[in-house]
Parts: structure tokens; sequence; C-alpha cells
């Protein structure tokens, strides 16, 4: 319509120093692997999206606020995308920097049954975005 676009940002919140080095873009693989998930943590907020690599498209998205005291990790989901149930539901983890890595070991309980499972995040920028 000729209008010019103009967007005006403000910052969320002051930059707090990342002193556990856990700041930044990461990415994981799932069991597709057309599907990735990218995780975003910077200040006391965090969130995921998984992209489908072949259409572009992100199927879901969760965020909110995370507490790290170098080994204890826990998030509190505030907002979502086609993931409203776990919105309010905290969740807790170990997380270890491991070289570039972050490890996540996250306590499990389904149908009375208590397991361990395992995610590995790697940074954005050394694995890209392809294989």
């Amino acid at each position: 319509d000729g209008r010019d676009w103009v967007e005006t940002w403000k910052r969320a919140g002051k930059q707090i120093p990342n002193s556990m080095g856990i700041a930044g873009t990461w990415i994981r693989d799932l069991d597709d692997p057309n599907r990735k998930m990218i995780k975003f943590i910077q200040g006391k907020t965090w969130f995921w999206i998984v992209v489908d690599r072949t259409s572009g498209r992100i199927s879901n998205a969760l965020g909110g606020v995370y507490h790290y005291d170098g080994q204890n990790y826990s998030e509190t989901p505030t907002f979502h995308f086609k993931t409203p149930n776990w919105l309010g539901q905290p969740f807790a983890a170990r997380l270890d920097k491991k070289g570039e890595n972050l490890a996540l070991e996250i306590p499990m309980k389904e149908e009375g049954r208590e397991s361990t499972r395992k995610e590995t995040w790697y940074p954005m920028a050394k694995n890209q975005w392809s294989d």
C-alpha cells in the first residue's frame, strides 16, 4: 500500500551475564531425520521449536523461564504453539556442559516405572542445519 514498514524492538529484560555457559542456540536430532529441535537460551528465558527441514514449517514450540545452578536445570513453560498441555508444568533435569555440548538427563515416570531420558544438544553454529 506504499507505506514504509517500521518496527520497534525493546529488550525484554536486562542482559544477564552467562556465567554458566549455556546461553546460545542449540540443536538436536529427533527420530525423524527431516525434523530438528532448536533451542534458544538467553538471560533467564528459553524456548524451543521443532522444524521440518523439508517444508520449513514449525510444528511445535514451547518457551518460558529457566533456572540453572551449574548442575540442576529447571524450566517452567509460559507460552506455546501446539503444546498447550505443558503450560505451567515445571520440568527438571540434570544438565552438564560436556565440551561444547549440553547433556540433559531427564527423570521420567510412566505407568509407575522410572527411567531416564538423555538428550544431547549441539551448538547450532557448529552443527549448522544440515547433517
